[in-house]
């Protein structure tokens, strides 16, 4: 599975999770159900990726910039260190997309 393709993977994941569309999470909305699944792609792909999905790509993607990306990854961290539901689902979503990546 090629980056690309486990990008867009964990974006459905994450659509399936919080009932929302690939094209929401474009949207400058900070509602937080779409904020939150934004920044739920963005740790599980720096997660799961690494260095292969650079902040300013995945930025791109949602149409932010790199600075957004790290901002959101430290707070999707921050919530998946404190919300044990949150963590939960992260770790479920990461196993998958490491498994579709074998």
């Amino acid at each position: 599975m090629t980056t690309k393709e486990a990008l867009h993977t964990i974006i459905e994941l994450i659509c399936l999770h919080y009932a929302t569309t690939p094209l929401q999470l474009k949207y400058a909305s900070r509602k937080q159900p779409i904020a939150e699944a934004r920044q739920a792609v963005w740790l599980i792909a720096h997660k799961t990726l690494g260095k292969a999905a650079k902040q300013a790509d995945l930025g791109e993607l949602f149409n932010r910039d790199r600075t957004t990306v790290v901002h959101g990854i430290q707070s999707a961290q921050n919530r998946y260190d404190t919300n044990k539901d949150f963590s939960r689902f992260v770790d479920e979503a990461e196993a998958e997309i490491r498994r579709l990546m074998k």
